[in-house]
């Protein structure tokens, strides 16, 4: 369809705006248009002959959909709710993983604590063992409570109270506790980036960077640096 305007004159000289008239290309001499390539596609894609679509074009386009840009550029989630995940979830039981699943409020398609974290507590008797792994470009392990060690790979590391530790996903990490100063196993908190990529269908590739480890004590002395820091009164948090 080709559209002609007209603009028409109004009292006190306030123009109108233009009237859009369609009109039909049906039995119309291409040499009445202009020569411009928009009129010229037109009028070839007027004489073109239509075809049926196949069932598979069918099918694809009963898929789409089509929103207004700003109702899917900021779209509206469901909120993350505010859910009680007790100690006694890593104080009490068999060695396991507790995983703060929401994903039924959520509406994700896999466990998730928010919509891109899974957290959990991961709880060890004494002189037990356990693996984790995930579907994620890397996990972050703090620990709650116990002594023992983690097998990243070849890699053995150990830990104790309060110390923090992140491990790339392209090896098996399996933990062990050796001892622990109540409830008779260690407890480790657990997070990790996996419904984010679980949601976008995908799955890591390649180590982005080392296993990482970080002191308890160190991590507390660096606290305190900058809790005394000049101008720390006017922080909004102290923390690493």
């Amino acid at each position: 369809v080709a559209f002609r305007g007209r603009v028409e004159t109004i009292p006190r000289r306030v123009m109108a705006p233009p009237v859009v008239a369609p009109v039909s290309l049906a039995n119309t001499p291409a040499d009445q248009f202009t020569s411009g390539p928009l009129e010229k596609m037109a009028v070839q894609a007027a004489k073109k002959p239509r075809t049926m679509p196949t069932a598979a074009t069918t099918e694809m386009g009963s898929r789409a959909h089509m929103h207004e840009y700003e109702s899917v550029a900021n779209p509206v989630i469901p909120e993350v709710p505010v859910e009680l995940f007790p100690a006694t979830k890593h104080q009490e039981g068999p060695t396991r993983v507790e995983r703060f699943d929401v994903s039924s409020t959520l509406k994700t398609n896999s466990a998730a604590t928010s919509p891109n974290l899974l957290a959990a507590y991961v709880r060890i008797l004494v002189g037990e063992s356990i693996t984790t792994s995930a579907c994620a470009t890397s996990s972050v392990f703090f620990v709650i409570r116990g002594t023992g060690s983690t097998l990243i790979g070849d890699q053995c590391l150990e830990w104790k109270t309060g110390d923090l530790f992140a491990t790339p996903n392209d090896v098996s990490i399996v933990h062990t506790c050796t001892s622990a100063e109540a409830h008779d196993g260690a407890a480790l908190y657990w997070i990790s980036d996996e419904p984010l990529l679980r949601y976008l269908g995908c799955e890591p590739k390649g180590r982005r960077f080392e296993p990482i480890y970080f002191d308890a004590d160190t991590m507390r002395e660096k606290v305190e640096m900058i809790r005394h820091a000049p101008g720390a009164e006017h922080k909004n948090r102290i923390g690493i």
